[in-house]
């Protein structure tokens, strides 16, 4: 589902874990909240941004999928071993301190791909996280007791609408990995 009109909504390519590792996600994410006005990220929006487009015209939007049919990228295992925080948005985050080369390889290539449809180049270091925390309080950094491990076979393109009270996703598309 798109937003009607001349842009889409803010759209994103993302991992989404599956059912069992977002359910350890939100276990995760309750034993280290602080406070009960932290907002736990639900189950069915824990994903790791890949890159991040924002609105655009709709033929930027068939540029970005048909170039993602194309793509080729390796499948790759994710192993979320660290929690950190950042202050400004004030998230408490998942990750892992070893980036995965397909992971990179992955990135890159979206990148790429956003470029030569005409979306603006992003040149801030790419940090793989997953949001556990919103209006988080300061939470230390630190290596997990257990890491959470993620196949990732697919990645996907994700559409994030206002509505009142929040957000909805909805996934435009997803494509394999090899």
């Amino acid at each position: 589902m798109l937003k009607t009109g001349s842009k889409t909504g803010r759209l994103f390519f993302a991992i989404v874990p599956a059912r069992e590792q977002q359910l350890q996600l939100v276990q995760l994410a309750k034993s280290i909240r602080l406070a009960s006005g932290e907002k736990i990220t639900a189950t069915d929006r824990m994903h790791m941004t890949l890159r991040y487009i924002g609105p655009v015209e709709h033929s930027i939007l068939q540029c970005l999928i048909d170039k993602a049919r194309q793509l080729q990228a390796s499948a790759f295992t994710l192993r979320l071993n660290i929690t950190d925080y950042w202050k400004k948005p004030r998230v408490t985050w998942v990750g892992t301190d070893r980036l995965d080369e397909n992971l990179k390889q992955l990135v890159n290539a979206l990148e790429k791909m956003c470029q030569a449809c005409g979306v603006v180049a992003d040149t801030s270091p790419y940090i793989p996280h997953i949001t556990l925390l919103r209006k988080s309080i300061r939470h230390a950094a630190g290596l997990l007791p257990k890491e959470i491990v993620c196949p990732v076979e697919k990645f996907v393109l994700i559409e994030s609408i206002s509505i009142p009270g929040g957000v909805e996703y909805h996934k435009v598309d997803d494509w394999l990995l090899s």
